[in-house]
């Protein structure tokens, strides 16, 4: 099986546009998060384990860049939203 094809919605036309698969299969159940002008998808699932992959989509060329970071423990289905660096209290 390979890995499915991703759909994204241009919501300012109103139209969903197909674009080029991950590098990797990822079955179902990975989150997403909206980075700048793109989005990182988180984890997931790819028919055997879940995963500890962040991968982030490039709009400039239609592929992908695996993340040097990882999730602490590979999840399915987590929950991605991006926070402030502000949010948090500086370190010492």
């Amino acid at each position: 099986m390979t890995s499915l094809l991703p759909r994204f919605r241009e919501f300012n036309l109103d139209v969903f546009l197909t674009g080029n698969p991950l590098p990797h299969k990822i079955t179902w159940n990975a989150g997403s998060a909206q980075f700048k002008n793109t989005f990182v998808v988180v984890g997931g699932f790819n028919g055997k384990k879940a995963l500890d992959t962040l991968y982030r989509y490039n709009p400039d060329d239609d592929g992908w860049t695996l993340l040097p970071s990882r999730l602490t423990v590979p999840r399915y289905d987590p929950s991605a939203f991006p926070v402030s660096m502000d949010a948090f209290k500086k370190c010492d």
